[in-house]
């Protein structure tokens, strides 16, 4: 007999996004080149390959073939996106006229996480965050210290993101 161990084993994949419902990938086994057969050469039992987190597939040699072998896949929870209400896609300031900037997100306060601007973690003197889905206020003094142009707003939650851009301009006097 041969030892299913002395066989080139593949997944169809290795990292898969949960669905809630049984993931089985294809398995892939040849020796010395030559393709071996499920339920002929070897047969295989899936475990854990529901929930989140690592699944197993256990093969097991028939035939000619004998021994156990195993391999593993990730079962990974897709990000959410979360969307901003009550704005448009991108938010508006103007340094020294615009008193406050708001923006309000439907995800639950309780999930929030942090603010990241232009991918920068912001220190949380520069905003405050509350309840009523999730409301995020920024200080005047931080939002006037921001250069002219375009920036990345990026809130992140314990299960997901959502991001905007900010446009930053200054008052005609």
């Amino acid at each position: 007999d041969i030892d299913i161990n002395d066989c080139d084993i593949n997944l169809e994949y290795t990292d898969s996004k949960y669905n809630g419902m049984e993931l089985k990938p294809k398995v892939e086994i040849k020796y010395k080149g030559r393709t071996l057969y499920e339920g002929i050469n070897y047969k295989v039992e899936y475990e854990n390959n529901v929930e989140v987190g690592t699944a197993n597939v256990k093969i097991t040699g028939e035939r000619n073939f004998s021994g156990e072998a195993s391999k593993e896949f990730n079962i990974n929870l897709s990000p959410e996106t979360y969307n901003f209400l009550d704005l448009t896609d991108n938010q508006s300031y103007i340094i020294n006229k615009d008193s406050i900037l708001s923006i309000r997100i439907d995800a639950e306060f309780a999930k929030f996480q942090n603010v990241y601007i232009d991918e920068t973690l912001l220190n949380k003197d520069n905003y405050t965050v509350s309840s009523g889905s999730t409301i995020i206020s920024f200080n005047r003094n931080y939002l006037d210290s921001l250069s002219v142009g375009i920036h990345s707003i990026k809130v992140e939650f314990i299960d997901g993101v959502a991001t905007t851009n900010l446009t930053v301009s200054k008052a005609d006097i």
